[in-house]
């Protein structure tokens, strides 16, 4: 049911995508960040806690921001703010400003919450009340049936050719999640019917 329906599997491959990404991110961060960019153990935590200061503030604006914009930009943005931090996060160097790496991982934190809030109303609106529970447990297995494999392709990429090469695979993925919102879902999106978030 998921795979056949258009929003649903867009939304399934976009979640599946980003999480590949971030836990490539979660697994090549540590050592990218004190090998690669210099950067000690409390910068580490900071960048951190920005990303959870990004996830505090995306569910606080979440009725604010779902009221003002359409269901379609707020599916898409969320996706497009993690590649624009995962561009940022591939070209940090030990020159850039730490501030400007704090707020890529704000941005993964709050553009995804803001993602999540509008997908799970969209899903509940499109899904049948008798699949619903299925639906939200396919989902869910996927998503957390892949995250190892995002570690798993960091720390291969990571030794392999290096940790500056391997930040790419966060932003790579963060890509396929966005693509996969924007022509998957396009049609489904316009077609949707404003959703109560």
């Amino acid at each position: 049911f998921v795979v056949a329906h258009p929003t649903l599997r867009a939304i399934a491959l976009c979640a599946i995508f980003w999480n590949i990404a971030f836990f490539a991110l979660v697994g090549l961060f540590a050592p990218l960040a004190t090998q690669h960019l210099g950067l000690d153990a409390p910068a580490v935590g900071r960048s951190w806690s920005a990303y959870g200061a990004g996830l505090i503030a995306g569910a606080l604006a979440a009725p604010t921001i779902t009221a003002r914009f359409s269901l379609g930009a707020l599916l898409l943005f969320g996706p497009a703010v993690s590649v624009a931090a995962g561009i940022i996060i591939a070209l940090t160097t030990r020159e850039t400003p730490e501030l400007i790496l704090h707020c890529a991982f704000f941005l993964i934190g709050f553009g995804p919450m803001l993602w999540l809030v509008t997908q799970t109303s969209l899903r509940q609106t499109v899904t049948p009340s008798d699949m619903m529970g299925r639906v939200g447990a396919t989902i869910q297995v996927a998503i957390y049936g892949v995250r190892p494999l995002g570690a798993l392709l960091a720390g291969i990429a990571g030794s392999h050719v290096g940790l500056a090469c391997a930040a790419l695979i966060p932003l790579i993925f963060f890509s396929l999640s966005f693509i996969s919102m924007l022509f998957l879902s396009r049609s489904a999106v316009a077609q949707a019917s404003p959703v109560a978030l």
